[in-house]
């Protein structure tokens, strides 16, 4: 990233996060300078051409030294730029975590960070690893790959379509999206369009015992074989499910409301009751383990997927994404958020 690059993102950054960086009474004073730069003081005001005017009234409500600080490196502690996560995997030896504005940061420990450039600025929303290679979906039809998580290869699949999620499984990478899409390919660079009998969101994706699940909106489980020829199964809830993991011989899904259904053969599905009524975003499976990750920095475990304990997050951010490697658990969320776990029952941040 060039320093003009990286300038101009710090002061998108900045922007994006002046109500954590000021004070209730520096933000009476900057509403009372000009209320109409910020509005809100908690909006995501990512315009462009107002970052150099929203910049220079912060000069008149905090010293100049912090200003500096937050140029030359703002973001978080770990080096991630603030940025809002959306998912994470790991491969390869490194952790590879992405999301808006075309987010991509890598790690080795899953402690200290890097910016990588992924050559688009759409959200990336998904990320998995297999076949020697990681590859990336999101928002305008975008899909990325990469052999070592440092240097991408960007291609527009479909501009209209946003995809949410990616798996590998048996030689291919399945991508899932919004209108029902659903993609294969076998190098993750040239893909062909599946039909998947639906018209809701597709958001989740896993390959397990032979079998693709990919999850969505109103409750939507379909199951496939080949990636090609998919069907129905009857999941019991109407609430949107964001993910679908399989692990310990099961299949696991989260989604919104707290809902988490569990299934043996990908078929017949049972609710999982938890007391929790926030959004579940993520699951993962390791070290004989099941993490669910949500809003408000949920954090859930369980050792069979039937019966889950909630944990100790330290964080109120949407956590979004979490992967296992190195031994070491990483979930990532909203504004930058990176947590680490050797066990997945402490946590803390990166």
């Amino acid at each position: 990233m060039s320093a003009e690059e990286r300038l101009k993102k710090a002061h998108l950054t900045l922007l994006i996060r002046v109500k954590s960086v000021l004070t209730p009474a520096q933000q009476q004073k900057l509403r009372q300078l000009r209320p109409e730069h910020l509005p809100g003081l908690g909006d995501d005001a990512n315009q462009e051409e107002e970052h150099m005017g929203a910049l220079h009234i912060l000069t008149k409500v905090l010293p100049p030294l912090p200003i500096l600080a937050c140029l030359i490196g703002c973001g978080t502690s770990n080096g991630a730029s603030g940025a809002n996560l959306q998912s994470a995997a790991f491969g390869h030896k490194v952790f590879v975590a992405v999301g808006d504005g075309g987010e991509i940061i890598t790690s080795s420990s899953g402690s200290s960070w890097n910016q990588q450039s992924s050559g688009v600025t759409v959200a990336l929303l998904s990320v998995t690893y297999g076949g020697n290679k990681f590859v990336v979906v999101g928002n305008s039809g975008k899909s990325l790959v990469s052999s070592d998580g440092t240097s991408w290869s960007a291609t527009t699949v479909s501009s209209d379509v946003s995809f949410l999620g990616v798996a590998y499984g048996d030689g291919l990478f399945v991508m899932v999206g919004d209108k029902g899409s659903i993609y294969t390919s076998t190098d993750g660079s040239g893909w062909t369009s599946q039909e998947s009998g639906t018209t809701g969101d597709l958001r989740g994706i896993t390959f397990g015992a032979s079998m693709f699940v990919a999850v969505g909106a109103d409750g939507d489980i379909l199951t496939s074989a080949d990636a090609a020829s998919w069907s129905a199964a009857t999941s019991g809830t109407t609430e949107a499910l964001a993910d679908v993991h399989y692990g310990n011989g099961v299949y696991t899904v989260v989604g919104t409301k707290g809902t988490i259904l569990r299934s043996a053969d990908a078929i017949s599905w049972s609710t999982i009751e938890t007391g929790i009524s926030r959004d579940l975003n993520a699951i993962s499976y390791a070290e004989g383990l099941f993490v669910v990750i949500g809003a408000d920095g949920t954090i859930l475990t369980s050792s069979d997927a039937a019966t889950f304990s909630q944990r100790t997050s330290g964080t109120s951010e949407n956590l979004r994404g979490i992967a296992f490697g190195n031994n070491v658990f990483v979930a990532v969320g909203f504004s930058g958020t990176i947590l680490n776990s050797d066990d997945g029952i402490t946590w803390a941040k990166a």
